[in-house]
């Protein structure tokens, strides 16, 4: 069976209501089938991968460990949504990843070249 190409969109930071790092665990296992794992950052998902997250002020595991675990389990097509993190004040040398940074025409080229994009 070939494999598919999957995207995963994260719009939601880890911190609060959403279920950050779920998603981030959803991914990983998704990756252990075999399927082509792509993840793109927008929105306020770019808190996710913030360098230097202080989750223990709110009481909250940092989700930079389950970040780290993408490279064991292969997953290296990581993406920033150019315009989210600028509006947010956020530049490369802020986050924990190492991500190609998009353009909106880039993002709507990324997008088209799925099988299935999961948003969360």
């Amino acid at each position: 069976m070939q494999p598919k190409n999957l995207l995963f969109v994260i719009r939601h930071s880890s911190y609060g209501l959403f279920p950050g790092r779920e998603i981030l665990d959803a991914i990983l296992a998704a990756s252990a089938y075999g399927q082509n794992i792509q993840v793109l950052f927008m929105d306020e998902g770019i808190w996710q991968i913030k360098s230097d997250q202080q989750a223990n002020l709110i009481a909250q595991k940092s989700v930079e460990k389950n970040l780290a675990a993408f490279e064991i389990y292969e997953i290296e097509e990581l993406f920033v949504c150019e315009r989210s993190a600028l509006e947010r004040g956020i530049s490369a040398d802020d986050i924990s990843v190492d991500a190609q940074w998009l353009n909106t025409a880039s993002i709507q080229a990324l997008l088209s070249k799925q099988d299935q994009i999961l948003s969360f």
